[in-house]
């Protein structure tokens, strides 16, 4: 027992050291979804861009596979709501060992994206042809090894715009969302 002790504290001072130095250059920084506003209505039948932030409660994300769906949250400090932003890590698009993160599962491959408050009403949205657009963009990017485009080109495409449950449901059974 007490050389296991001894070997598990050996292993565990080896692997602190090994990482002292490193620098990881893709979890350093956050990617964001902004809130816009919505500027094809009038302003009251929208959330503002900062009540967005505030009431988020998830992006409901669809990648249009067998209909999988999955659902990210936001922790109060991912939630900016002067700059009208909700932060996220930048892991969520390069892993820390620098892949492009280009699973079925990962943000990437979404083509269908909203904003649902703890109420599961739909109070934001990504257009789909926007999601579909940067996926390809940000491929080129990445075997560019242009990781600054990566980000902001996923920065550019995950813009929320604020719409109504009503407004969103239409959009959906008109197959533009």
């Amino acid at each position: 027992m007490r050389r296991f002790l001894i070997l598990l504290c050996l292993v565990a001072v080896s692997t602190a050291f090994a990482s002292c130095g490193k620098v990881n250059k893709w979890s350093e920084r956050t990617i964001d979804i902004n809130v816009r506003e919505n500027v094809t209505t009038k302003a009251d039948e929208h959330l503002t861009p900062a009540q967005i932030v505030r009431k988020a409660y998830s992006l409901d994300m669809s990648n249009g596979i067998n209909a999988f769906h999955m659902r990210r949250g936001w922790a109060e400090q991912q939630r900016d709501t002067v700059n009208n932003k909700l932060l996220m890590y930048s892991t969520d698009v390069i892993s820390i060992d620098g892949e492009l993160m280009n699973t079925k599962y990962d943000f990437i491959n979404v083509q269908s994206a909203y904003i649902v408050d703890s109420n599961e009403v739909v109070i934001a949205y990504i257009p789909s042809a926007v999601l579909r657009k940067a996926h390809d963009d940000i491929i080129e990017a990445y075997n560019r090894n242009d990781y600054d485009a990566v980000y902001k080109l996923f920065n550019d495409a995950y813009e929320a715009i604020p719409i109504t449950q009503a407004e969103y449901d239409a959009l959906v059974e008109r197959g533009e969302q």
